[in-house]
Formats: C-alpha cells, sequence, structure tokens
C-alpha cells in the first residue's frame, strides 16, 4: 500500500514495525468493500464505522459457507 496507494487521496504512516496507517478520502461503494476483503486478515476498517460493520458482516457471511 506504501508503493501502490490505493486512490490519489492516500495518506499512510507507519505507526509501528507491524502497522502502517492508511486514510482515504473516498466515497463508500462495492469496489471499496471488495478490496478491503482482497487483503483478508491483513487490514482492520477503524473508521467509518459504516464501513467497518460492512466488512464485519461480509465476512461473518463467509465464515457460514464453510
Amino acid at each position: 500500500m506504501k508503493t501502490k496507494p490505493l486512490h490519489g487521496s492516500q495518506r499512510s504512516k507507519w505507526l509501528d514495525d507491524n502497522k502502517l496507517e492508511v486514510r482515504l478520502k473516498v466515497m463508500l461503494n462495492y469496489e471499496l468493500e471488495r478490496l478491503i476483503l482482497s487483503y483478508a486478515d491483513s487490514v482492520v476498517v477503524i473508521k467509518p464505522l459504516q464501513l467497518a460493520t460492512a466488512i464485519q458482516e461480509r465476512f461473518a457471511k463467509a465464515l457460514k459457507l464453510y
């Protein structure tokens, strides 16, 4: 994400050796959710709550398939 930004509005900073904080100014949409889901267990959505909840619900639905 540092070398290949997700969006032109991306701002990133390392919080420690293992955590990169990424901030984006984008509209919430299906494509953004799919992109976040592609990182699976390597990403945590903190804000906005609406997006964090949507990602959590998608993972819960996927887990029920297994």
